[in-house]
């Protein structure tokens, strides 16, 4: 059995490896990356906290669809974007 630091450090690489990354932001390079946030184990989560996302998703969701099939807005808005 695994512990949890072997798990961790496993997690973290697994990360990496999949492009789960993000910026560390502030005065560092723009190629300093590090894995983005997760959890391993379960944690408790309050009754209200999910019935408010799961009445959000919805929302949420319509939106994420209706931007990404706007071809049109799409350009416009990512024409000076950096690749």
């Amino acid at each position: 059995m695994q512990t949890l630091s072997t798990l961790t450090v496993e997690s973290q690489a697994w990360a990496a490896r999949n492009a789960l990354l993000m910026g560390v932001g502030g005065d560092a390079s723009p190629s300093h990356l590090v894995h983005a946030p997760f959890s391993l184990l379960p944690s408790p989560l309050p009754r209200s906290a999910y019935e408010q996302g799961v009445a959000l998703a919805e929302i949420n969701n319509r939106m994420v669809e209706n931007i990404a099939s706007d071809e049109e807005y799409l350009r416009q808005t990512l024409k000076g974007a950096q690749v």
